[in-house]
């Protein structure tokens, strides 16, 4: 079985190519901006994964964004993801993403479950003018 271990929203993600660790910097949960409509400067949303079983396993996660309004769309949906190793980072990159209104955004991770998708976390970011 495959779980969500954590989430997060964050300026950046960096990965220590000797150690592997990894740094979330400079976390958010809330954005000003000073005209709307407008794009957000890029950031970066990230996931941690971990297989709970010895076999490999392959999984496949979608990321939704809800905007304040009630409009939903997809904005990464994975091809099957092969899990050999015990746990599995997926790092998005969000450049230019519209924003059209202050408020609170969703973002909403699911993992397919052979049959269904199935939300397992929910990311809020609150936008508003500043």
């Amino acid at each position: 079985m495959i779980e969500n271990v954590h989430c997060i929203i964050c300026k950046d993600i960096v990965q220590d190519s000797r150690t592997q660790l990894v740094s979330y910097i400079n976390s958010f949960d809330e954005m000003a901006t000073k005209k709307l409509p407008g794009n957000a400067p890029p950031f970066s949303l990230g996931t941690l994964w971990r297989r709970t079983t010895e076999q490999v396993e392959s999984f496949k996660i979608k990321i939704s964004l809800l905007d304040p309004s009630g409009s939903q769309r997809v904005l990464l949906e994975s091809q099957n993801i092969e899990m050999k190793n015990r746990s599995h980072r997926l790092n998005l990159l969000l450049e230019g993403l519209p924003i059209s209104q202050e408020g609170k955004y969703k973002f909403i991770i699911e993992l397919f479950n052979g049959e269904n998708w199935v939300s397992v976390k929910e990311l809020v970011l609150v936008i508003r003018i500043q």
